[in-house]
């Protein structure tokens, strides 16, 4: 049955599937508050009020990870049984309430507690690892699902333009106590409105089809009779979901640590922060141009040569970064990689898995995937912190880098669709 609510209804000649994607591009526009780059802002002065060290408040982040890994196989679970509705609305109040909370807090284990409240909710911050914008996009799109995709992302980088300054003006003129109510209430109203007005889990609930198609004579639409589905021991038993995973874990795990120490590098060859202030900013406008351009673009993205194109931009992002020297043109080229690759990557991490598992439980392998990615992402940076202390020069490390993304790149390349035959028609009906 069609739900009755009047914001629920969309003209005629408009596919209620693009509301789904507006409401999850501003979805994601609404978790910037939580991702590492703002909480950066706060650590300074959150670290003089309450007493402790940087490294010490930097722990919450971590914690909000390892306990993300531990409840997303549920999160996935609750998003195929439960619906993405009543979890998007339940995870909005717990976040926006536990992001409000932060401004109270004491002592360094307060904020550890709500940090993991958050990471038990399925949130981290980024686009690859918030389930619940990710999972409403592959339900409802399959010819279509890279435009959509790629529009519902842009949203990533469109709140980490916005939020950053905002963030850093309330924390420098209002205080970092304000700044986190002011965050944490803009986060959960979002959320509540996008969730209980917008977002329905999937086209079936509406009496629709995914992309808009007309049903067939059995009451199923050509697209969706033609995609297999996958359980997630069936998707185990493929040598493409460990292709994939190893390919997204190693990426990740160098991810992680460039960004967190290649400004130290740089500031080490000599450049200023005003000009890596200056050129960082090269990195979302890219990610954001490259999700314009794909999102406009009326193609269903192919899998395996968009794995090849993210794991040579980052092969190239990583040479880049190797043979900076003192050339600052070096630096720009890195961000115009680096920003490229990380909207291929984003768009692979929600591509991946609906396309070569389909769409009936994606969110259960994602669920199932999710803390290996996540996990592996935060332990490259205390490992590549320990090779940077042990002695190895900056060269030697980054090398190291380089030849794990060589290993991601060449698992993307070896990705291949399983082969199963179709599901006898109206199995999604």
């Amino acid at each position: 049955m069609r739900p009755s609510h009047v914001l629920t209804q969309a003209p005629s000649h408009l596919f209620y599937g693009w509301v789904v994607v507006g409401a999850t591009l501003v979805a994601n526009m609404a978790t910037a508050p939580i991702t590492p780059l703002v909480f950066s802002f706060f650590v300074t002065p959150m670290s003089e009020a309450l007493g402790v060290g940087k490294s010490t408040l930097s722990w919450a982040v971590t914690l909000r990870m390892c306990t993300y890994a531990l409840t997303a196989p549920l999160i996935g679970r609750l998003l195929d049984s439960v619906g993405v509705r009543k979890l998007g609305i339940a995870i909005g109040i717990v976040v926006g309430a536990s992001v409000m909370a932060t401004a109270a807090v004491q002592e360094a284990w307060h904020l550890y507690l709500l940090f993991m409240l958050v990471g038990a909710m399925g949130l981290v911050g980024g686009g690859t690892a918030n389930l619940v914008t990710q999972v409403p996009i592959a339900k409802w799109f399959v010819a279509k699902r890279g435009k959509a995709t790629a529009i519902a992302m842009m949203g990533i980088g469109v709140g980490t333009l916005t939020t950053v300054p905002i963030a850093r003006w309330l924390v420098d003129d209002h205080g970092w106590r304000m700044a986190w109510l002011v965050l944490g209430s803009a986060l959960g109203f979002l959320f509540l409105i996008v969730y209980s007005f917008l977002i329905r889990g999937s086209p079936e609930e509406m009496g629709l089809q995914p992309d808009g198609a007309n049903g067939s004579s059995a009451g199923q639409s050509p697209v969706a009779e033609s995609e297999v589905q996958w359980t997630v021991k069936e998707a185990m038993r493929t040598p493409a979901f460990w292709m994939a995973l190893g390919a997204f874990s190693l990426t990740g795990f160098c991810i992680s640590s460039t960004v967190v120490y290649r400004v130290a590098y740089w500031e080490d060859l000599g450049f200023s922060r005003a000009f890596i202030a200056s050129v960082t900013i090269i990195d979302p406008i890219t990610a954001i141009a490259t999700m314009s351009l794909v999102g406009f673009v009326n193609i269903r993205l192919p899998i395996r040569p968009l794995a090849l194109v993210c794991g040579a931009l980052y092969i190239c992002s990583g040479l880049s970064l190797v043979f900076s020297h003192d050339a600052k043109y070096m630096v720009v080229i890195y961000f115009l990689f680096w920003g490229t690759a990380g909207s291929a990557f984003l768009f692979l991490h929600n591509l991946v898995w609906p396309e070569l598992y389909g769409r009936r439980f994606v969110g259960s392998i994602r669920g199932i995937v999710a803390p290996v990615t996540i996990l592996s992402t935060g332990a490259g940076i205390p490992v590549f912190g320990y090779l940077f202390d042990s002695g190895l020069s900056d060269r030697a490390v980054w090398t190291i880098t380089l030849g794990i993304l060589t290993a991601g790149a060449i698992l993307f390349a070896l990705i291949r669709p399983p082969k199963r035959r179709p599901e006898p028609k109206g199995a999604l009906a």
